[in-house]
């Protein structure tokens, strides 16, 4: 009857391995908050959407980028191992665009500066946070 009793608790409380651990939800956190800054440079830059050609491309590609996350997040919240690696990528693909158009983040005004390197601090302290131990291994168990 004990083992019964100790069996019956095993499958009420998921094994500890399968619990988020808090790297996973500072990452998530962080992710969150780069979701915000993208979509504060969007609404910030919306009113010259279709003055400039150049701003307008600039804003769909952030407009990409929010759509990209909002559907990313929620999965690697869930442990979809997949939904890591797309972070990955576009952690890679965001720095990557940055560090193309450096001069022109380097002569915009300082609040486009802060932004910019504020989203990218988050997105690349998300993606260690995600990648590096507890997190990879929370998703080799989700998997």
């Amino acid at each position: 009857m004990a083992n019964q009793n100790s069996l019956e608790l095993n499958i009420v409380s998921p094994p500890r391995s399968l619990k988020k651990p808090r790297q996973i939800q500072y990452a998530l956190w962080l992710l969150w908050i780069s979701f915000a800054q993208i979509a504060l440079s969007i609404l910030l830059t919306m009113p010259q959407f279709y003055e400039d050609e150049e701003t307008g491309t600039g804003d769909l590609i952030l407009l990409i980028m929010l759509i990209t996350l909002a559907i990313l997040i929620p999965f690697a919240s869930r442990g979809h191992n997949w939904a890591r690696i797309c972070l990955v990528i576009f952690t890679i693909i965001n720095i990557s665009i940055d560090l193309n158009n450096i001069s022109a983040i380097l002569h915009a005004s300082p609040f486009w500066m802060m932004s910019d390197l504020i989203g990218d601090i988050t997105l690349i302290a998300a993606t260690y946070l995600i990648v590096a131990k507890p997190g990879s291994a929370w998703f080799s168990v989700r998997r």
